[in-house]
């Protein structure tokens, strides 16, 4: 073999044995991460320091938070390993619970137990990064995602939208504030919210035209 074929041989050998120590590097590092999830979970996290309840200025609605023992699935977050290999975690997060009275009715809210509580999203994360907040409508003690909502968007509670104003950093309390925005969201039992549409024929249609009557609507969208 001449010196040329050599080199490539060895190259070649080099490369091929750098791509294996890649995989299972990459394989340890999925190991590791699968086991250290639950071992976390069972270490007790660093709490922020609550801050003093704040006074309700007019039109702001102050709940009280206490830990409960409800949990619901996470956020749907990617990591990356030592050679940029994507992992998801998502995680079961403890909450925490709060009542509040809209109209007639009380409803239960739940946060997460351990923050940081962002009311923002950031761009660059996968999908929206902000606090999310539960809210147990039939009291069930079962959050599906249609009970849930991002802090970065107005929150429906009963029939009513809200805003997050703020929240405690040590998760005791959070201030909520009526949004001026129509009602909206999926709640599975609660009234639909009003609507009016045109029809291919020219006709102007709302719900009240159809009050007392059993009505399908089948909502078709291309984005």
């Amino acid at each position: 073999m001449d010196k040329k074929k050599e080199i490539l041989c060895i190259a070649a050998a080099s490369v091929g044995a750098l791509l294996l120590l890649s995989t299972q590097v990459g394989e340890l590092s999925a190991i590791f991460d699968e086991i250290k999830a639950p071992v976390e979970d069972l270490l007790p996290k660093a709490q922020a320091k609550s801050l003093p309840v704040p006074q309700s200025p007019d039109g702001d609605l102050v709940v009280k938070l206490e830990r409960s023992n409800l949990m619901r699935d996470g956020s749907n977050k990617i990591t990356f390993g030592w050679f940029n290999e994507p992992h998801f975690d998502n995680r079961r997060e403890k909450l925490s619970k709060g009542v509040l009275k809209v109209g007639a009715e009380e409803a239960e809210i739940y946060i997460p137990q351990n923050g940081p509580y962002s009311l923002t999203t950031d761009e660059k994360e996968y999908g929206n990064s902000s606090m999310r907040v539960s809210v147990d409508f039939d009291k069930n003690g079962e959050l599906p995602e249609h009970e849930t909502w991002f802090s970065s968007h107005p929150v429906r509670i009963g029939d009513q939208m809200f805003k997050v104003k703020s929240v405690d950093p040590g998760g005791t309390w959070m201030v909520l504030s009526k949004a001026n925005v129509p009602l909206s969201g999926l709640v599975i039992g609660r009234k639909c919210p009003d609507f009016e549409l045109w029809t291919t024929q020219g006709k102007k249609v709302t719900l009240a035209d159809y009050r007392g009557k059993f009505l399908l609507l089948d909502v078709w969208s291309m984005t």
